[in-house]
């Protein structure tokens, strides 16, 4: 696996835990630790390179609140998507790939707001800080990860502290 600038990732390496995270080919894939470990960074990159490998591929990037994905996410994917052509779109709260590609950031607040995804279908789908949703949340949102893309293997990730509603 090589995070290169002609991926798009220009000056970000990855550490060793992040790497295995990255290179992981199992279905659902946990990256848990201390804050600062790097989790959001490896989350971030996954979406990336997922977006820049497959044309017209659509992602979702989880988070329980939008202050969160403001204060923590939103700028993050900014300087990681310098040079690569992705251009955001404000209405939608998407990264949008010269590709074709869409990244969602997005957030679940409370259960109810699943339903926004109710006939969804994204091929991979990130849970930012896992143990704060719910295990309803969760589940129902493993539903919306599938694709029809012959050879895509639909994927989740997700990284946690320890403790929260979750845990």
């Amino acid at each position: 696996m090589a995070v290169t600038t002609s991926q798009g990732v220009k000056t970000w390496r990855p550490l060793p835990k992040q790497k295995l995270f990255l290179e992981a080919q199992e279905d659902e894939v946990l990256y848990g630790g201390a804050a600062g470990g790097g989790k959001t960074d490896a989350l971030i990159v996954f979406c990336i390179l997922r977006r820049l490998k497959i044309p017209n591929s659509t992602g979702l990037y989880l988070r329980r609140s939008y202050p969160e994905l403001e204060m923590s996410v939103k700028g993050r994917f900014q300087e990681l998507l310098e040079g690569t052509g992705a251009v955001w779109n404000e209405r939608t709260f998407s990264w949008r790939f010269p590709n074709g590609s869409i990244q969602y950031l997005s957030y679940l607040d409370n259960d109810d707001a699943v339903y926004r995804y109710q006939s969804a279908e994204f091929e991979d789908i990130v849970f930012d800080e896992l143990t704060t949703f719910s295990e309803f949340q969760f589940s129902f949102m493993q539903a919306r990860c599938r694709t029809t893309k012959p050879g895509v293997k639909p994927l989740i990730r997700a990284a946690t502290n320890p403790l929260g509603i979750g845990y």
